[in-house]
């Protein structure tokens, strides 16, 4: 009977010390990360806050914040960060370093709307003609999405080009109409034709001033 009593105790002490061992995490393997949602995992096993979509920000064990000193211009823009977009800047990264699908900050910041983030970029000489692996330059995605405001920076701050063509041939007006956003179709084709009238009028000046200079 005594005997029984020791093993049962003895037991019980195995289980209670068992129950109080810290638990070891083990880290998940970078190399086969996938996504998770609301947070993600850093390689050295850390939690990282997710993206506004709910998804880790580091996919397949890439963690831009560990492989570069600088802050990533793309992901700023991905997730509309000034403040980020401002600190890559100052480090001296390239404006126009480009996505997997080949969207440049500039184009990202045009899709979202992000007009200070656009200034931004053109201020500091974002290439406003870059064309992603679809064809699209920033204004053609800004109109595609009814971004007027946006279109109106990108041709006026930017010498966006009104006439360039994507893949299929399509203007940014076209873009806006395929878009279904009537609004900034309308308005984009009026301001269009204005900067048209003005380069028109400027270009008749400058003929009649050589032609004077001639006579």
């Amino acid at each position: 009977m005594i005997m029984i009593i020791k093993i049962t105790l003895f037991t019980l002490a195995a289980t209670l010390a068992i129950a109080k061992a810290p638990h070891k995490h083990t880290p998940r393997n970078p190399l086969h990360a996938h996504k998770h949602h609301g947070t993600g995992y850093h390689p050295q096993g850390q939690r990282v806050q997710g993206n506004i979509q709910g998804h880790s920000y580091h996919h397949h064990g890439h963690d831009p914040d560990a492989v570069r000193k600088c802050p990533d211009p793309v992901e700023a823009a991905i997730h509309g960060s000034l403040q980020k977009l401002q600190a890559a800047i100052d480090c001296g990264v390239e404006v126009d370093e480009t996505h997997k699908g080949g969207d440049t900050p500039l184009i990202i910041a045009a899709m979202g709307g992000h007009n200070a983030m656009v200034r931004l970029l053109l201020k500091n000489n974002a290439k406003t003609e870059h064309r992603n692996k679809g064809g699209n330059t920033a204004l053609m995605r800004a109109a595609a999405r009814g971004r007027y405001e946006t279109c109106r920076i990108l041709l006026d701050e930017g010498g966006a080009d009104a006439d360039a063509i994507d893949s299929h041939g399509n203007t940014a007006i076209m873009h806006a109409h395929i878009g279904h956003h009537e609004s900034t179709e309308r308005h984009l084709r009026k301001h269009i034709d204005e900067m048209r009238a003005k380069r028109k009028v400027a270009q008749n000046i400058v003929s009649d001033v050589k032609t004077s200079e001639e006579l």
